[in-house]
């Protein structure tokens, strides 16, 4: 399997820190550079000015083809599946083995998240691998961010496909079921995931994160839509304080049709 790591050519403590990891887990890859949106923006690529995507930003977009970029790579490396990284990511320590471990059908149309974003899903309650105390489930529901996934060639090249009909973020366009145009993909969710973005990681009294902000941030669509303020400040910690009981109840339900609700740690 083949690793690719997307990087700006800015962010070379990134670039750094990624390096450091890896050759710890005794791992090599492959730096795929960063598409920069706003030089799109400057020369009018026909990419950036379709109105399908205008309501993105340029961050959006850049990440959106650097993600392609790297299906394209795996598509011509001889390695039947490659894994992409973003530049953020904080691994397990058993993550070297279990990338050496896995075992995966090369033609299957699927991919596999080994990430989280601490979110709260759907998944089937039978898995369909197993590596050590690490199972992978099919995911039923949402789990955004794009940090640390699995294709093979026949999925990378599928994906390729549809990028030029993609108008969402590409975490949307994987991992969304209800807004994403990509159909027939199985979405697999490692459970525990032994990846983690840094942004994700960092908990009040818990400073193992490094501090790196994300390069599309508060550009986002999805955040640029949706402003907190007022009520919904009080909605949103209701939610959060009844998730848990929420989750038991609804994967108590859910048990008759095979299926489980349950929130995706990382360790």
């Amino acid at each position: 399997m083949n690793l690719y790591v997307i990087n700006l050519d800015k962010d070379v403590q990134r670039l750094h820190w990624m390096q450091g990891q890896l050759t710890a887990q005794k791992l090599e890859y492959s730096r795929v550079a960063t598409v920069d949106g706003a030089q799109l923006r400057a020369r009018q690529d026909p990419y950036w000015s379709d109105p399908r995507r205008s309501h993105l930003g340029d961050a959006e977009i850049g990440c959106l083809l650097s993600h392609a970029n790297a299906w394209r790579l795996i598509t011509e490396a001889d390695a039947e599946h490659g894994l992409v990284l973003e530049d953020d990511v904080h691994f397990s320590d058993d993550f070297g083995d279990f990338v050496r471990s896995l075992s995966l059908d090369p033609k299957e149309l699927c991919i596999h998240k080994i990430e989280t974003s601490y979110a709260n899903v759907t998944l089937t309650r039978q898995p369909a691998y197993t590596v050590g105390n690490r199972r992978a489930h099919k995911l039923e529901t949402n789990h955004s961010a794009a940090g640390a996934y699995i294709l093979n060639k026949r999925t990378a090249s599928y994906l390729l496909d549809y990028v030029a009909v993609f108008a969402e973020p590409v975490d949307t366009e994987l991992f969304d079921p209800g807004r994403r145009k990509i159909k027939n993909v199985t979405i697999y969710q490692w459970v525990p995931a032994p990846c983690i973005q840094d942004c994700f990681l960092w908990r009040p009294g818990f400073d193992s994160n490094i501090g790196f902000v994300s390069n599309i941030g508060l550009d986002r669509a999805d955040r640029r839509s949706y402003a907190v303020q007022g009520a919904q400040k009080y909605k949103d910690l209701l939610k959060t304080r009844l998730r848990p009981l929420y989750r038991k109840l609804c994967s108590a339900w859910l048990l008759q049709s095979g299926r489980m609700r349950t929130r995706i740690d990382f360790r």
